[in-house]
């Protein structure tokens, strides 16, 4: 049983900087549920947006199977700016991912950020097997996690450039 945990802005940032586009989740949730890992049972994503932006994307993600957990970023004013704070989604996912220890066998977490060691560390004292599935992983991921999986194009959608210009 796998429970399918994504840092939605970590991996879109990542993919972009890697391989110059997006992350086709339909494709990534067809590659997990057919791994001898065993079916998705727990399925979530976590992303922020300043109003309501990422609506059509949430949909998206939560017609393939995925609960989907946004914050509101916070605006504050610095040097007469309007600015917003960074979302930290790291303790979101990281009490997700406790609640939830027990009903799953495989934690299949998707981020690059070396900042989710000690939440991978914890999972495998509680005898779960930990999959990170990310775009530039980070060397400290790779020497915690049971696997790892580094995603490349076939994975990603890389916009038409015609279709950008117009």
């Amino acid at each position: 049983m796998i429970g399918l945990f994504v840092d939605v802005p970590n991996v879109f940032f990542n993919c972009k900087r890697k391989l110059g586009g997006r992350l086709n989740y339909e494709s990534l949730w067809e590659y997990i549920k057919d791994s001898e890992e065993g079916p998705i049972t727990r399925a979530f994503a976590y992303g922020s947006q300043i109003n309501d932006e990422a609506t059509p994307f949430i949909h998206c993600l939560k017609h393939i199977g995925f609960e989907c957990k946004w914050q509101i970023l916070q605006p504050y004013e610095k040097a007469g700016e309007v600015k917003f704070r960074h979302a930290d989604l790291g303790v979101m996912i990281a009490m997700d991912v406790v609640r939830n220890i027990e009903r799953i066998e495989t934690l299949v977490l998707v981020t690059s950020d070396p900042s989710a060691v000690p939440l991978v560390e914890w999972a495998k004292e509680r005898g779960v097997r930990v999959v990170i599935v990310g775009a530039r992983v980070s060397n400290q991921l790779k020497a915690v996690a049971t696997r790892w999986f580094e995603i490349d194009s076939t994975f990603v959608e890389v916009p038409d450039a015609t279709s950008e210009k117009s």
